[in-house]
């Protein structure tokens, strides 16, 4: 499949997650805050399905990654070369509440 003809896109400021492109995954590497929001606007405006984007730029940039309502796109955060943040456990953490209404991932 080529990456022109693909539902998925991969935001990243990260050059370790290169690979994603073998699967047809459209690459966008941000450089700046105006480069992601270009890439952001181009991905949530357009025909993707799949979204996936490096946890440091969900964290650093949380206002322009706003949480989505629609079941379409799905919004993935992906740890980078040096390990996740945490941030992608508390972005599914938040989405379950969401979709439950309770936090069922609790302990104690």
């Amino acid at each position: 499949m080529a990456a022109e003809n693909t539902r998925m896109v991969l935001i990243t400021d990260d050059d370790a997650l290169w690979a994603f492109a073998a699967f047809g995954v459209k690459m966008h590497r941000v450089y700046n805050r105006e480069e992601l929001a270009g890439a952001w606007r181009e991905a949530v405006g357009g025909a993707y399905s799949l979204i996936f984007i490096t946890e440091t730029l969900a964290a650093e940039n949380s206002e322009l990654i706003v949480e989505n309502e629609s079941p379409f796109p799905i919004i993935v955060l992906l740890p980078g070369a040096r390990g996740s943040r945490g941030t992608a456990a508390e972005y599914i953490r938040r989405a379950v509440v969401r979709a439950l209404g309770a936090d069922i991932t609790k302990t104690g």
